[in-house]
């Protein structure tokens, strides 16, 4: 019936990318170009490197008799918010299904751990236009920590015949 029909509306939506990113303090990568997969790949590897730290000494914690003695000298996640963001990737004319296969495939060359850091969950790829208000909001660059913009060849050629033209501050 009905309720059947818009759950598998909503289960279309959700494997598509077309959905809202429900987070913050996000990186959101906005654009795709030959350097993008490399890019989230180099990302989530500083991720997962800080989480398994972060993990080890949590584990290490437990294990003392006089734990605050340890937490005098270290600090467990205070770092930069970068470590602990998803990231979330949006670009138009490339599928979801496209985008997470490209990274997996960086993820792998660069031999980048899915333990702290999953394509899907961590790693979240959204398909929209990178210059859309509507695409911003629905995957919240006001809420998000950090925002790259990847150019793609055919900017760089643009660039190059205006230098001005991408000037960020």
């Amino acid at each position: 019936g009905l309720l059947t029909t818009e759950f598998g509306i909503l289960i279309a939506d959700l494997s598509s990318g077309k959905t809202k990113v429900f987070e913050k303090n996000h990186v959101v990568v906005l654009g795709w170009s030959s350097a993008t997969p490399a890019v989230v790949a180099h990302l989530a590897h500083i991720r997962g490197s800080h989480l398994e730290q972060v993990a080890g000494l949590k584990n290490m914690l437990k294990m003392m008799t006089h734990p605050r003695q340890l937490r005098q000298w270290i600090t467990i996640g205070r770092r930069d918010k970068v470590f602990h963001a998803k990231i979330v990737v949006v670009c138009e004319g490339v599928t979801k299904d496209d985008m997470e296969f490209a990274i997996l495939d960086a993820f792998i060359q660069k031999r980048v751990s899915q333990r702290f850091t999953n394509i899907g969950r961590d790693v979240i790829c959204r398909m929209g236009s990178e210059i859309s208000v509507h695409t911003y909001a629905k995957v919240a660059v006001l809420q998000a920590y950090r925002v790259v913009v990847m150019l793609h060849e055919r900017d760089v050629r643009l660039a190059q015949l205006n230098p001005g033209m991408f000037n960020v501050h």
